[in-house]
């Protein structure tokens, strides 16, 4: 976890800005503080009751003064809480709480039935009123993939569409008109990056012809998609070997695929080695993507194509059935267009039994 220190007065400084009109933290900024897991100092975070926090002596045995401006530590139940919450609430007590929940019912009511910029809560909402399904939701984003990844623009981003792909759309809305949806991600189509197993016809290759075969079973978080109620579009491009292939190794580019392009500027870098997963939510051909990240592979291509993406604390999210590089690093993560889509995938992700030494009583069991 990052932590942050203060000098002496300067966090009454920032107390001071925080609390003005102008420098007010919306829902969004609040998660964002709450996914680095920072220490700070209670004013600075909206909407954080004392209960929630735990607060920090002064291990030093300073003055009193600098005890009074101990930090807070959030707990992963925290973070957890607060990441699912603000999907649907984000910060209760802040003063632009209600334009912000306004503006985010607008944008849903607003949306016009095209897939490629919608967020998942439209998706929904559009499936609970019945203007869609899963699966004309699943053949539109099939189609737009033929259009612009595979022909037009040839983004390149997507290696394989899952052939059952349309077949567990018509089940999961079959499910939802008998029993209601599992949750927010109910027939939401989601991309996997192609060094993630699952146990389906697809086959896992991390970009090389060497390795391409099917798996015998979901990686865990595979597993954790379906039981959200996910549907696994299909697998994207990636950096070869997650761009551990070479010292001269091009973003984006692998034997099993070519070269990922960056739909912003085709001939520009789309970053790696989740190169296919953030050009695929860029260019809009699913709800959302996984990545996975050692170093900057899952954060860097969401910068370079403009979109959101969340590395998570190491031990979070199971690891089991993901093509590695390095167990000491290695996580797979959400890569969305919106920050909430991201923590609504970041939740469905969490995992406390994955069979990884890492995960054993975690993330709640303290």
């Amino acid at each position: 976890m990052i932590k942050r220190t203060f000098p002496s007065g300067e966090a009454d400084l920032l107390s001071q800005e925080a609390s003005s009109e102008d420098t007010a933290h919306t829902p969004n900024t609040q998660l964002i503080f709450l996914a680095l897991g920072e220490h700070l100092p209670r004013s600075l975070v909206p909407g954080v009751r004392k209960a929630d926090v735990r607060e920090e002596g002064d291990p030093m045995g300073q003055d009193a003064d600098r005890r009074e401006e101990s930090h807070l530590r959030f707990s992963r139940r925290r973070f957890l809480q607060a990441a699912g919450g603000v999907v649907v609430a984000g910060s209760l007590n802040s003063p632009r709480f209600a334009g912000a929940q306004s503006e985010r019912s607008s944008m849903v009511d607003a949306f016009d039935g095209d897939v490629a910029a919608a967020t998942v809560a439209q998706l929904q909402a559009g499936m609970e009123t019945g203007s869609l399904t899963s699966v004309s939701i699943t053949q539109a984003y099939l189609d737009r993939i033929d259009d612009v990844d595979r022909a037009g623009p040839s983004v390149n981003s997507v290696l394989m569409t899952n052939p059952e792909a349309l077949d567990i759309a018509a089940q999961l809305d079959r499910e939802r008109q008998e029993q209601g949806p599992r949750g927010p991600l109910h027939g939401v189509p989601i991309l996997l990056k192609d060094n993630i197993d699952t146990g389906d016809r697809m086959v896992t290759s991390a970009g090389s012809l060497a390795l391409a075969s099917p798996a015998g079973a979901d990686a865990t978080v595979a597993a954790r998609l379906r039981q959200a109620g996910c549907v696994l579009l299909g697998k994207t491009n990636l950096s070869e070997w997650a761009n551990f292939r070479s010292t001269r190794s091009s973003s984006g580019w692998s034997g099993v695929g070519g070269q990922t392009k960056n739909p912003h500027v085709l001939n520009r870098n789309p970053c790696g080695s989740s190169s296919g997963s953030g050009a695929a939510v860029a260019a809009g051909l699913c709800a959302a993507a996984i990545g996975t990240e050692t170093d900057g592979s899952i954060v860097c291509p969401s910068n370079a194509n403009g979109i959101v993406g969340i590395k998570p604390t190491l031990g979070l999210v199971g690891r089991t059935g993901i093509v590695p590089i390095a167990h000491s690093q290695d996580t797979a993560g959400p890569m969305a267009r919106t920050v909430a889509d991201a923590a609504a995938i970041l939740t469905a992700l969490v995992s406390r039994h994955d069979g990884n030494r890492l995960h054993k009583g975690t993330p709640d069991s303290r």
